[in-house]
This record gives structure tokens, C-alpha cells and sequence, in this order.
């Protein structure tokens, strides 16, 4: 089995499952001190690919978490933290596109 389950990935983004509530109704909050894949590859990081980016994404969180300068994020907040990478998933998307087209092509 190659591929990982949600509790793995949970443990490795550092994912913390906290309730919160509102009147009777408990709601639960997912924050974690790394993106979890989905925010990831949605915001032009090809998951499971490292890149010079990813590195010096990850030793700045590092960094921040050592100095007390950081926090645990929602999903809706590493979105907004990694949107500026939005222009990386389109280039990804149309060199893509180009491969398959090449591949169609040229190797039928």
C-alpha cells in the first residue's frame, strides 16, 4: 500500500481537531502547522513534488513556530497565505496541457 490515509496525512501537516461551539451545536476546526495537500496542490504547488519554493515555505514556518511567531492555520487561511502561488498552478496547468498534446501527437 503506497498511499497514505487522512490520519497520516493529519499527523504529518500537524492537524489539530478543535471543537468549538455555538449555542448546542459543536462545530470542529481543522488547523494544522503546514498545508494539507488539497490547499497545496490548489494554489500551484505540485503535491508530492519539492521544489526550492516548498523548502523555504517549510524552513519559514519553521522558523516563525521556533520564535512563537506563528500559529496553527485553517484550511481557509492557508489558502489565503499561499494564493500569491496561483500564477505556478496555471503555468503547471498549460504545461501540462502542452504535454499531452505533444504526446498525442508525436506518439501515438
Amino acid at each position: 500500500d503506497d498511499e497514505i490515509n487522512q490520519t497520516e496525512i493529519d499527523i504529518l501537516c500537524g492537524t489539530y481537531h478543535v471543537p468549538t461551539g455555538m449555542l448546542a451545536i459543536i462545530y470542529i476546526l481543522f488547523l494544522s502547522w503546514f498545508p494539507p495537500p488539497s490547499v497545496w496542490a490548489g494554489n500551484g504547488f505540485a503535491w508530492l513534488e519539492w521544489t526550492e519554493a516548498s523548502e523555504n515555505l517549510f524552513k519559514d514556518i519553521l522558523r516563525k513556530i521556533q520564535r512563537n511567531q506563528f500559529q496553527p492555520l485553517s484550511k481557509a487561511d492557508w489558502r489565503k497565505k499561499l494564493r500569491g502561488f496561483g500564477g505556478t498552478r496555471k503555468l503547471l496547468e498549460a504545461n501540462a496541457q502542452r504535454a499531452i498534446e505533444f504526446l498525442n501527437n508525436y506518439c501515438p
